[in-house]
């Protein structure tokens, strides 16, 4: 009887991996940082070169959407992220949202995928931001799994 009922249980987990499929398993994550090129317009004076170096943007948090933002159909997550409820085939957009910048990255979510998370944690690392050295930051993590 144990021996069935452990063989019911894999049958039933595999049949839930299949349905998933491998995008799912992969998951999906916002990058950590965003690397702009200023693209400012500078006249520099006779014998000067204008020169600029990429900035590194921390990512500070994301929105979902039902579909496709431009429908503006934006979610309000709830305890630390989104669960992702089938909706009619029109999927989820993750746009990923980076301090200092407009700038956003966007995916659709995988198929397959269940919930949306945002998370702080504690950083041990030092880096610059806006101009002022930071050390012991704090880190967001957002991640669909």
């Amino acid at each position: 009887m144990m021996l069935r009922a452990s063989f019911s249980l894999w049958l039933a987990m595999a049949a839930l991996a299949a349905t998933a499929g491998p995008a799912a398993a992969a998951g999906l994550a916002c990058p950590g940082t965003l690397a702009i090129q200023p693209q400012e317009q500078v006249q520099a004076p006779a014998g000067w070169q204008a020169a600029s170096e990429p900035q590194n943007h921390y990512l500070r948090g994301a929105r979902l959407f039902d579909g496709d933002p431009k429908d503006l159909a934006d979610l309000i997550g709830e305890r630390g992220g989104w669960d992702l409820l089938p909706n009619e085939g029109r999927g989820y957009t993750l746009i990923c949202q980076y301090e200092g910048t407009e700038a956003t990255l966007q995916a659709r979510v995988p198929e397959g995928l269940r919930r949306c998370t945002v998370s702080r944690r504690k950083a041990n690392w030092r880096g610059v931001r806006f101009g002022r050295e930071v050390t012991d930051g704090t880190e967001t993590v957002v991640r669909c799994q």
